[in-house]
């Protein structure tokens, strides 16, 4: 077959209707325009046109984010109808959801388009529905009777909400509970079980009342502590007072000084004892109302006898 056989009349009628389609393509996208961008000047109607051109020629390509690039540049010009399904089918297409619905919520109602733009906004329409907006979110409560709020609406426990893509204000309350505020992220197209659990204020203040009884032994064990050391210079001051009444050779007053000194080492050892004791149990109940669980019922008790002090812990 020679090349001349190859472009026979049907072939070049074939040709000519491609070029004649693209060509009304091209016009369909601008015909309408310049009753919309009559305040444009020259120079500014042929960057538009530009625009609608790149844009079209990314679309066809595939490449959906040079498009949207183009379909935005054109919008900003002239905000027209058909460029704005434009710029939410590349949206669409991108699988950027939430903008591409933005756009579209936008538009005028169908039964105000030109019959040519209603067939756009129906294939508009099909993209949409199959590129959602929005994500569920199933709050599991507890305890169950929660109040939820989500962007300062209420929102039930136990069901599935649907909520916009994106970030979310999250607040928890209940009478009797710790209220709660956090944020949460909601993916377009997904499901996420969000937990959400508040403790109880109940709980919580007998871990407070169990870490002030620690705090209150603790400080209680540094008073023996100072009491021991007063009572240790006490003991080595009486020392130097025996040595003064040796020399002086006052061996009565040398042996009350004595038993002076020996009865302040005894209050000083006593006193460390204790100080230690008081000191490690106080540390240990702040540890442990810091650390406890909702069942934290921690108290100290301290008794004071003739002669004897008695330390008393109770633990859950």
């Amino acid at each position: 077959m020679t090349l001349t056989d190859r472009f026979t009349p049907t072939t070049t009628s074939s040709l000519f209707t491609i070029a004649l389609f693209s060509l009304l393509l091209l016009f369909s996208a601008t015909a309408a325009i310049p009753a919309y961008a009559q305040d444009l000047s020259d120079e500014e109607l042929q960057q538009f046109e530009d625009h609608v051109r790149q844009a079209t020629a990314a679309m066809d390509r595939g490449d959906y984010r040079g498009a949207i690039s183009g379909w935005e540049s054109a919008m900003e010009l002239v905000d027209h109808p058909r460029i704005r399904i434009q710029l939410a089918m590349a949206h669409a297409k991108y699988e950027d959801c939430a903008p591409a619905h933005e756009v579209a919520s936008n538009l005028p109602d169908h039964d105000q388009l030109d019959e040519e733009v209603q067939r756009d906004h129906q294939r508009l329409e099909a993209l949409l529905e199959e590129c959602p907006d929005t994500g569920e979110v199933y709050f599991e409560c507890t305890p169950a009777e929660l109040t939820i709020e989500v962007d300062d609406g209420d929102v039930p426990c136990g069901e599935w909400v649907e909520l916009p893509e994106g970030d979310h204000a999250v607040s928890a309350s209940q009478p009797g509970f710790e209220s709660d505020s956090y944020r949460i992220t909601v993916a377009a197209g997904q499901r996420t079980r969000e937990p959400v659990t508040l403790e109880s204020a109940a709980a919580d203040a007998t871990s407070n009342r169990a870490l002030y009884a620690g705090m209150g032994t603790t400080a209680l064990g540094v008073v023996f502590m100072g009491f021991a050391v007063g009572q240790e210079f006490g003991a080595a001051g009486r020392a130097e007072e025996m040595m003064q009444a040796r020399d002086d050779a006052d061996y009565a007053r040398m042996e009350d000084l004595r038993d002076d000194a020996a009865s302040s080492a005894r209050r000083a050892t006593v006193g460390y004892v204790v100080g230690t004791t008081f000191i490690a149990a106080g540390s240990l109940v702040m540890w442990y109302a810091s650390t406890g669980s909702d069942d934290t019922d921690t108290s100290a008790a301290i008794g004071v006898g003739a002669g004897t002090i008695e330390l008393r812990l109770t633990f859950p």
